[in-house]
């Protein structure tokens, strides 16, 4: 019963924090532009597709800042360029014909419905089945997460990136390797989110080559296709499309969330650390089946190394966080067992998680009681704590016990231990 009374009171909780928050992302911290992450990959594919032209060019990028600014671009601000791979424009290739206002709205409502159905692949992959209650306690605070909320005004097409890894990650554990590279590949649109996990999934896809070679193969032939679709639309679109990622951060902060914490030198140094724990944790699950607790384990693990390493820090990227917060609140009374350094660490992680809802949920009640006028750079205050949230999950996963209970009741997710407890059991049978 008193379990039941907290899930329930966690449901009200989640139920109020929902609009809360959604009203502070857009009444009280608006984006300048709704839409504005879309539309510059949108525009570029129109003008490549319809009109021959080059997406990376000057004069596309003036086109797009005018829509943009009303202007050509200060040195200072975001510019606003097509900074993505050109095989991007296969996915928006349906829309270069329409509207754009129609286009925008469109991706509103596909991007939000996307991260809800994010959701349950996560929790397939992570092998949980929750109560109903717990399930819409999950979903409401997903979709009532920053990273989702802030991702769908922008458009961001990470929300996208994200839905495919959370469905390519429940494919793998189920053992559909062949579609699961595919989303990987299709995946690869933002490719420094990508990166290190691909890395680590070739490394694991070698280690059992027999089993696993149909992750790489699918993954390989559908990064031919998209490559080879890329050089026919635009031969020498490599050279451009990396003085685009070049100059992107040039005119953004480009400082990782280390560099943020520390200086650049000792946040490169911390980068090194970082990287290094993680293929130590993660070297041993190199083994282990695609639904075996270990893998799970460390996929959520470089996901969130992926959030610490990369340059840049958007509030939208965090939602591949949400793995690996699923992962330790499930294996919460494994850590709060694993020592006084857990258990501080577990603590610390929650009280920055539900401070950016609190601090949001706070600020709207006060914008709403009269005209929001606070402290200057009190209204980023939420956004400030969830740059925390990625190192605080990293060291709560870096040093969580092991022994967290990811158990399925479904045998279909692992073959391997059904055929081992099988040929246990007949290999300890009494001859009659």
């Amino acid at each position: 019963m008193n379990s039941y009374r907290f899930k329930f009171g966690l449901f009200i909780a989640a139920v109020l924090l929902l609009p809360a928050t959604w009203y502070y992302v857009v009444r009280i911290w608006t984006p300048p532009t709704r839409g504005v992450d879309l539309y510059p990959r949108w525009y570029g594919t129109r003008e490549l597709l319809l009109h021959g032209r080059d997406p990376y060019s000057d004069e596309v990028s003036r086109e797009i800042q005018s829509w943009t600014y009303g202007r050509p671009t200060r040195s200072e601000e975001d510019q606003g360029r097509f900074a993505y791979p050109p095989y991007v424009a296969l996915l928006l290739a349906p829309t270069v014909k329409s509207d754009y206002a129609k286009v925008d709205a469109f991706f509103l409502w596909l991007l939000l419905l996307l991260s809800a159905v994010s959701v349950p692949c996560w929790l397939r992959f992570l092998r949980c089945k929750p109560s109903k209650l717990a399930y819409a306690i999950i979903l409401l605070l997903a979709m009532g997460s920053f990273s989702v909320i802030y991702g769908a005004l922008l458009r961001q097409l990470t929300l996208l990136v994200a839905f495919l890894v959370a469905a390519a990650a429940a494919l793998l554990s189920s053992g559909y390797l062949i579609p699961a590279g595919i989303l990987l590949a299709l995946a690869t649109i933002k490719p420094q989110l990508m990166f290190l996990l691909l890395l680590w999934l070739l490394v694991w896809s070698g280690s059992d080559w027999r089993a696993r070679q149909r992750l790489f193969w699918s993954f390989s032939a559908t990064m031919a296709v998209l490559l080879g679709a890329a050089f026919m639309l635009l031969p020498n679109w490599p050279r451009e499309f990396l003085a685009a990622v070049i100059a992107y951060h040039q005119y953004t902060d480009g400082r990782s969330v280390l560099q943020l914490m520390f200086t650049r030198d000792l946040g490169n140094l911390a980068g090194l650390v970082v990287l290094a724990l993680t293929i130590l944790k993660s070297a041993r699950s190199m083994r282990a089946v695609a639904s075996s607790r270990q893998f799970v384990a460390s996929f959520a693990l470089v996901l969130t190394a992926t959030l610490v390493l990369m340059p840049g820090v958007a509030v939208y990227n965090q939602v591949l966080l949400i793995p690996g917060l699923l992962l330790v609140s499930r294996n919460a009374g494994a850590i709060s067992k694993g020592g006084k350094a857990a258990r501080l660490s577990f603590a610390a992680l929650w009280i920055i998680v539900s401070g950016q809802w609190f601090v949001a949920a706070v600020l709207t009640v006060i914008s709403l009681a009269r005209p929001f006028s606070t402290a200057p750079g009190l209204w980023v205050l939420p956004a400030s704590i969830s740059i925390l949230t990625a190192p605080a999950l990293f060291i709560v996963q870096l040093i969580a016990p092991d022994n967290g209970d990811i158990e399925s009741s479904d045998t279909r997710f692992d073959a391997t231990v059904q055929h081992h407890s099988i040929r246990h059991a007949v290999s300890t049978q009494s001859p009659e």
